[in-house]
């Protein structure tokens, strides 16, 4: 049985891409590459975000959070949040204005700390 009829019986059996690859002798993304060619790509299906993690998020942001903090919080992904308030996202000049804060108030900490000691 050539390699890719073997991989036709094994993706109707509903094996795993991992699984397929080791009984085919390929590597797992090789399997991912024929299911894309055949338009049979596993996306898990998405689940929607509960309406008080979409809450949180949403005060999270209007508080000046930054979209991978709020989904961090909320348990989701960047582009989840980013989809759905495009607005609320940091341009290079506020994400570097944020890192130079965070950096100023870590060695605020540290001469703080010092300074006890």
């Amino acid at each position: 049985m050539a390699v890719h009829e073997r991989f036709y019986a094994l993706e109707r059996d509903g094996l795993s891409a991992r699984a397929i690859a080791e009984i085919c002798g390929v590597s797992s993304r090789t399997v991912v590459r024929w299911r894309h060619s055949t338009g049979k790509t596993h996306c898990p299906p998405a689940s929607p975000l509960p309406q008080q993690k979409l809450a949180t998020a949403l005060r999270l942001l209007e508080d000046g959070a930054s979209i991978s903090e709020a989904a961090r919080s909320v348990g989701c992904s960047n582009k989840t949040l980013s989809r759905r308030w495009p607005h609320y996202a940091w341009n290079q000049t506020q994400a570097g204005q944020f890192a130079a804060m965070v950096r100023r108030v870590g060695r605020g900490w540290r001469e703080d700390i010092a300074d006890a000691c």
